[in-house]
């Protein structure tokens, strides 16, 4: 009895290309500016390729551009805002004749990579998240701001640039679910599921204990 033969059936392998980037390392002082990072930071990364892949493949230039306007005006809205509030704390502190600014007990550096100009956009919004909340503490540690608009100054600032960065992947969401619609998520050669599955994974959990910290700040 001759024995079964195994066939192998072929497999389409992936294109790799050799793209630019950027590796830098930068320090993030403060607990909000950490979780925003380690929250996001690759997610939007991640979104932000998926998206420049996909949109040539199911688009035309006309909406290509209009998405990359808008994305645009969300990132620089932000930044403007930030910048906007770090002025107002700055003259705060400078009226007040402060000049001890606080420590932080559990700095992180991250290794990061830059993919595109609006990555490197993001990683700076984050950069000046940081700023802006040791403003706040040190307003805070001079009695110039209270507890509760400490607190409350903090977290909303966090949740802005969370949900920037929700806006964000929401759109390669978006573009993902309509080049499944027309047959062409394999053609965009996109990064892989299962980091997108892992990555969730790990927010989620993070998630999950940061609601509880934030809970206890509130």
């Amino acid at each position: 009895m001759a024995e079964a033969q195994t066939v192998e059936q072929p497999t389409q392998e992936r294109a790799i290309y050799s793209c630019p980037v950027f590796n830098k390392t930068i320090k993030i002082n403060s607990l909000q500016a950490q979780r925003v990072m380690t929250r996001k930071f690759e997610r939007v990364k991640h979104a932000l390729f998926n998206i420049d892949v996909i949109l040539p493949i199911i688009s035309t230039q006309e909406k290509i551009d209009e998405v990359g306007k808008l994305l645009l005006e969300d990132i620089k809205k932000v930044e403007q805002d930030i910048d906007k509030s770090e002025a107002q704390f700055k003259k705060l502190i400078e009226d007040h004749g402060i000049e001890d600014k606080p420590t932080y007990t559990h700095p992180s550096e991250y290794d990061i990579e830059i993919t595109s100009p609006q990555v490197a956009q993001f990683a700076s919004l984050i950069k000046k998240l940081d700023v802006l909340i040791e403003q706040m503490d040190t307003l805070w540690f001079h009695g110039v701001l209270t507890n509760k608009q400490r607190k409350d100054g903090t977290y909303q600032w966090q949740q802005r640039l969370l949900k920037l960065a929700d806006r964000i992947t929401g759109i390669a969401k978006r573009a993902r679910a309509a080049a499944h619609a027309q047959g062409k998520l394999v053609e965009a050669s996109l990064d892989s599921s299962e980091e997108e599955v892992s990555q969730e994974t790990v927010d989620e959990g993070l998630l999950q204990e940061d609601e509880v910290e934030e809970a206890a700040e509130r």
